[in-house]
């Protein structure tokens, strides 16, 4: 799950016109100008231009030698399985669909179909990791993984680069969306922030976050990173092809959950995010660096919608 902010709208669309004398309407544009949802949209695109000297700069896109994921699965297995967590996703979701009351409140209909979805994957991946390693083929792809502190590590570090850039740039073009076509961006462009926005107060909303920053991760990354992104390269696609293309597919399944007023800028944050977590995953070959990287990035969401509530 991929969570979009903006922090470069100034007032909200449903407020009522007042009328301010000369001296109440300098105090409100000082007011508006200067609230922490601001200050922070501020924060993030200096560190955003910050990071990309950075990684330009230390070249920190080159990937070591010898290093990089090691399953020699046979690509057709992978994608495969990848299917197959689609398939179940889908029949979990049409039983959710049945079996949801329409007395619920959004965020418990959220986490109840997140669990319905989310507990059946996380089976299904723990039957299909044993299958994956009992059927390593022998064209072994000479790559060895980063060790288990290094990955960690670089999974934390890349979120400090990944965080600013994407969403820098999300605000940038959601800037420039509402600079030329007048069409002002949701504030927040993510369906499940929305409602934890709405409802901050709804005992629901705690499990949400909580499925949000662990279980989303965990089952995107192993279905993205894990399936798609090796399934393409082990098709002997190189590094760069296999995590464009399955950023392309990431950002394409997640455009459901996107206000239409929000795509561009929306749709450039996950793009970079999903760049962000392939490389690591290729930069570390271990699956927890880039779960770390997602799940903080989900968290810094969230804390970001409690601010502004």
């Amino acid at each position: 799950m991929g969570f979009v902010t903006s922090s470069m709208n100034s007032l909200p669309q449903d407020q009522p016109p007042v009328i301010l004398t000369p001296s109440e309407a300098t105090t409100a544009v000082e007011d508006v100008a200067f609230t922490l949802s601001h200050q922070i949209g501020l924060a993030i695109l200096v560190l955003g231009v910050l990071m990309s000297i950075l990684l330009v700069w230390r070249r920190l896109w080159r990937i070591p030698h010898g290093i990089g994921p090691d399953w020699p699965q046979r690509p057709e297995l992978l994608l495969f399985c990848w299917i197959i967590l689609l398939v179940v996703t889908g029949v979990c979701a049409l039983i959710f669909q049945q079996f949801q009351n329409e007395d619920w409140s959004t965020l418990q209909k959220y986490a109840i179909g997140m669990v319905i979805v989310y507990l059946p994957q996380g089976m299904v991946i723990l039957i299909l990791l044993p299958v994956l390693f009992q059927a390593r083929s022998d064209d072994s792809p000479g790559l060895r993984p980063q060790p288990m502190v290094s990955a960690i590590g670089i999974g934390l570090v890349g979120f400090l680069v990944a965080f600013p850039i994407a969403q820098g740039s999300g605000m940038v073009l959601g800037w420039l969306q509402e600079v030329l076509t007048n069409v002002v961006p949701e504030d927040v462009a993510h369906e499940t922030l929305k409602a934890l926005q709405d409802a901050p107060s709804d005992r629901w909303g705690p499990l949400v976050m909580v499925l949000a920053v662990v279980a989303a991760p965990i089952v995107e990354e192993f279905s993205y990173r894990g399936l798609v992104q090796q399934g393409f390269r082990r098709l002997g696609g190189n590094r760069a092809g296999a995590v464009l293309l399955t950023s392309v597919l990431f950002v394409y399944m997640h455009i459901p959950v996107i206000p239409s007023a929000s795509i561009l800028p929306a749709v450039t944050t996950l793009l970079l995010l999903s760049l962000f977590l392939g490389w690591i995953y290729e930069r570390t070959g271990r699956l927890i660096a880039p779960i770390i990287a997602h799940g903080l990035f989900n968290a810094t969401n969230l804390l970001l919608v409690k601010i502004a509530v």
